[in-house]
């Protein structure tokens, strides 16, 4: 940082730690997708082929074109003959889905489905999570794992806390994985040196309200890679590696890239031991988010993002994400390392902000556009601002509390409580002034003065500009 004193950072009680982000150094996403693919359908295949055997072995017949269903199989159950049908009752169709709903419902989200979890990522009652649920019906037959699978995917929220977790998750058909609405990423950030440790991670202020000293532990490098002193982070690319895997191989004769999540609508990222002394990450995610992903939610909700000033960049290429008019949440942390594993933080104080791409030229706001309905919070209440100035969205204050229906500003994307809150405290500033003039005898002149206004009556500046940012466009002005 040049013209600052070198006892700067002490004076001002900023503890800096020097780190490099890198890739992750134990597990990394897998570069030959294609190897991986031949060598499972391989395994696939044996696996066909023993099974034939034994049907041949006992003389029966090897069908593969009746659908396998458990309706076609309890509905044509009088079709097939048997020797013992009496040693064997058919249950209907129904009870066999109520059957399976019960046995695979779960009343937490599932971590890491289909995949083995890390103690790391996970809290300690988070351990026994899957207890919930038995897996095991889906290797009753291949009726029980059609209609298993599909009811595993539709009657429950999934949390995934390892990026090859989420790309091993791509082996499940798009049919099934269009079904899920909703879905958390929970990245914890992993810190490598030479010697395991603990260290002071603090920064402009405290990683969590209850936590005053944010003591991050260190891992020692995996053998086999070079010595040297420092700091090798794995956050924000860990972050770029979680979106990475939503991207999926195109087809041979298609135009589009398939989705991991073709039906998403909300989505959640729980940042986890991401420091202040992080490097611009921007540049492990911001390529996939722009180029790749696209806009793909209508709600995103970003729990421990570093320090405002040190993520804004971050923040900015997030909101890419959205959809016009969607909504961006940031709150504080919802976890922590700890010796054997994750403590859970209660988070509060969500940010929000409302996305709302720019139009071309010529196309302005509707004044009469529709209401919106949410499925659990119904429509919105009656506002008190002219049509079209303001948006309603479903959203919470905290994660203890239910949503509630929050009225944003259509020119600031802000809440209008916040808006209203600042007209206030410039409207008292302003009667402050007056007094304080007319007790002088001086005429009032305004402290601030006019946003700079072109020939065409627009401003000549707008606050994307002044902050150096990119403006977020909408497809069809992208386009042109």
């Amino acid at each position: 940082m040049a013209g600052v004193p070198p006892n700067f950072m002490v004076a001002a009680g900023f503890h800096h730690v020097c780190m490099m982000e890198g890739p992750d150094p134990e597990l990394r996403l897998s570069t030959l997708q294609y190897d991986t693919l031949l060598g499972e359908s391989k395994r696939h295949a044996d696996e066909i082929q023993r099974l034939k055997f034994l049907l041949r072995k006992h003389n029966i017949e090897c069908d593969t074109s009746l659908p396998v269903t458990i309706k076609y199989v309890s509905k044509n159950a009088s079709l097939v003959k048997s020797t013992n049908d009496d040693l064997k009752p058919r249950l209907p169709a129904e009870i066999l889905l109520r059957i399976l709903g019960f046995a695979l419902t779960s009343p937490v989200p599932i971590i890491d489905p289909f995949y083995s979890l890390r103690n790391q990522n996970i809290t300690m009652i988070e351990r026994f999570s899957r207890q919930y649920i038995n897996i095991q019906c889906l290797a009753v037959s291949q009726v029980f794992k059609t209609e298993g699978l599909r009811i595993l995917l539709e009657n429950n929220e999934f949390v995934f806390t390892q990026a090859v977790a989420l790309e091993n998750f791509a082996k499940v058909s798009p049919q099934l994985r269009s079904t899920i609405k909703h879905v958390t990423f929970r990245v914890v950030g992993r810190y490598y040196d030479d010697v395991a440790r603990n260290v002071d991670l603090t920064g402009n202020g405290c990683y969590h309200d209850t936590i005053p000293r944010f003591l991050a532990p260190v891992q020692a490098r995996p053998y086999g890679m070079v010595n040297d002193n420092g700091i090798q982070a794995y956050c924000w690319f860990q972050l770029g590696d979680f979106l990475r895997a939503m991207q999926l191989p195109r087809g041979m004769m298609s135009k589009d890239r398939p989705q991991l999540f073709p039906g998403i609508s909300t989505m959640r990222l729980d940042l986890v031991n991401f420091c202040d002394h992080l490097p611009l990450g921007m540049s492990a995610f911001a390529a996939t988010v722009r180029w790749h992903l696209g806009r793909i939610v209508d709600e995103l909700v970003v729990t421990g993002l570093p320090d405002l000033e040190a993520s804004i960049d971050e923040q900015m290429i997030l909101k890419n994400l959205l959809r016009d008019e969607g909504i961006f949440s940031s709150g504080c942390p919802a976890f922590v390392s700890v010796n054997d594993g994750l403590k859970s933080l209660p988070v509060y104080g969500y940010n929000h902000h409302v996305v709302t791409l720019k139009k071309g030229p010529g196309k302005k706001v509707s004044k009469k556009s529709p209401t919106p309905h949410h499925p659990e919070g119904g429509k919105p209440p009656k506002s008190t601002h002219p049509a079209g100035h303001t948006i309603w969205k479903w959203a919470k204050e905290q994660d203890d509390e239910p949503k509630q229906w929050i009225e944003f500003d259509r020119a600031s994307s802000r809440p209008m409580s916040e808006v209203e809150e600042e007209e206030d405290d410039e409207y008292d500033d302003s009667d402050d002034q007056i007094t304080f003039g007319t007790l002088l005898g001086l005429p009032f002149l305004p402290m601030f003065a006019p946003p700079l206004v072109n020939q065409g009556g627009d401003e000549l500046y707008d606050d994307a500009d002044l902050e150096g940012m990119p403006e977020l466009l909408d497809p069809e002005q992208r386009a042109a």
